[in-house]
């Protein structure tokens, strides 16, 4: 059945079974050369990471099939049924942007050592736990969070030909590559790096 939301196509996010291939509020799909051991229907608790962040939520499967017989490779579709609100909106985010409000969740979305009532509550009952901690993306960069637009770009054109696959023969080459493109393409964009900025610091709830 198609999602009752935008998909967002990604080679940036993993989980523990797969990759994902695109990502929406409403659920998410996954490939990997390794056959499932999922069943239509069954519901499983699922880490989805970028980075430093993470989220875990409770979905659905709601297929299971393989796509190409040589190399073989399989893909499954999830739904997304986690009853906690936000979590479909940060997923979105993750998928749109590389990074998602620290405020889109109920449960806690500090850094790690830190533990919120409601998410220590959430663990003791047993449920999944979602936090999301804010990537610097002027760490992925290399920059200073005062650094200027020409900063910005300068740094992204020395990173972008260091790791980019066509030269670095590196296996984590390509994921490193995409991870800063996908860090240019926010501050690198004036509106965006103003809405990130304002994220960083706590300033907006998306």
């Amino acid at each position: 059945m198609p999602r009752n939301a935008e998909r967002f196509h990604t080679n940036t996010l993993t989980c523990p079974i797969g990759t994902v291939r695109d990502v929406s509020e409403t659920g998410f799909r996954l490939s990997s050369r390794k056959k499932f051991a999922l069943k239509k229907g069954e519901t499983h608790s699922i880490q989805v990471r970028t980075g430093s962040k993470r989220i875990t939520m409770a979905v659905r499967v709601q297929w299971v099939r393989r796509v190409c017989w040589l190399p073989a490779a399989y893909e499954a579709g999830f739904q997304i049924i986690d009853p906690r609100p936000g979590v479909g909106q940060a997923l979105r985010q993750i998928g749109q942007f590389g990074f998602a409000s620290p405020d889109q969740q109920q449960a806690s979305t500090e850094p790690s050592g830190r533990q919120s009532g409601s998410r220590q509550n959430a663990e003791s009952k047993g449920f999944p736990n979602a936090f999301i901690q804010m990537e610097d993306l002027y760490a992925v960069l290399k920059v200073d969070r005062s650094a200027t637009a020409s900063d910005i770009k300068s740094a992204y054109r020395r990173l972008a030909r260091l790791y980019h696959p066509d030269h670095n023969t590196e296996d984590n080459a390509t994921e490193v590559f995409a991870h800063i493109a996908k860090a240019y393409s926010v501050l690198g964009d004036p509106k965006r790096r103003v809405w990130y900025d304002k994220m960083l610091n706590d300033e907006l709830a998306a």
